[in-house]
């Protein structure tokens, strides 16, 4: 799990000039067992369409819940994340105050697959895609021999975002922040998720704007930051307050 899966600084107007937004896989949780006491868990996990080639996730909230793998990464991804969260506490001296949770959850590489039935981006083509897993590398070497079989291992260790990372997003502006598109469940017309994400960020002041990266970056282990960033005015001098 990289720190960009789970944590994203933001120009915010305190004392220390940015809060910091955490990944928060206990309120991704609550929101789908909140859904399932409601009635809705029947609901699909997803409301993202297929694409051309791939086709949509099939997965309702109820499935997803009852999978006993599912619930130890998300509790192993929430502890993993408060102990990387207590060193910024203890090194930078980060406050609660300072911190914003952002509903998320995580899943381990090697059920990825169930999320579009492709592990791969398959822009990258039908001979590249059988060579190399954008998931997990590459598998073989040119003699066909798996690199001392670390890859594999690696790739079953890791976790990454299931639902779209809304960490993992740009900052636009003081004010703005652009995140992947959710595409979580739809509960009375509403996705369950994009209004928990738009909640929180309002409340630390950042309007939020989403951009659909499902097919292109997000079943390939990536999110918005992989092809998207901005370009910033350095010329003042930074360092004083740095």
């Amino acid at each position: 799990m990289n720190a960009c899966t789970w944590a994203r600084a933001a120009i915010s107007d305190t004392e220390r000039g940015w809060r910091i937004g955490v990944a928060d896989p206990a309120a991704g949780m609550e929101l789908l067992r909140k859904a399932e006491r409601d009635g809705h868990g029947g609901e699909k996990m997803f409301s993202v369409p297929r694409s051309a080639d791939i086709p949509a996730p099939k997965e309702t909230i109820d499935k997803v819940l009852a999978k006993a793998t599912f619930r130890s990464d998300n509790k192993l991804a929430a502890a993993r994340i408060k102990a990387n969260l207590d060193i910024l506490k203890r090194e930078a001296g980060i406050t609660d105050a300072e911190i914003v949770k952002v509903p998320g959850l995580y899943t381990r590489d090697d059920e990825r697959g169930n999320l579009s039935g492709s592990r791969e981006l398959r822009r990258m083509g039908p001979d590249t895609l059988r060579r190399f897993s954008q998931l997990g590398g590459d598998e073989s070497r040119a003699d066909g021999h798996a690199e001392r079989g670390a890859t594999r291992q690696a790739a079953v260790s890791r976790k990454s975002a299931y639902i779209p990372g809304a960490v993992n997003g740009v900052l636009l502006s003081p004010t703005r922040y652009l995140a992947p598109q959710r595409w979580g469940p739809v509960i009375g017309g509403r996705d369950i998720f994009t209004e928990a994400v738009n909640s929180v960020y309002a409340k630390a002041g950042f309007t939020t704007s989403y951009i659909d990266d499902w097919y292109t970056y997000h079943i390939g282990m990536g999110e918005v930051p992989c092809g998207t960033n901005t370009l910033r005015d350095a010329t003042a001098p930074w360092w004083p307050t740095a």
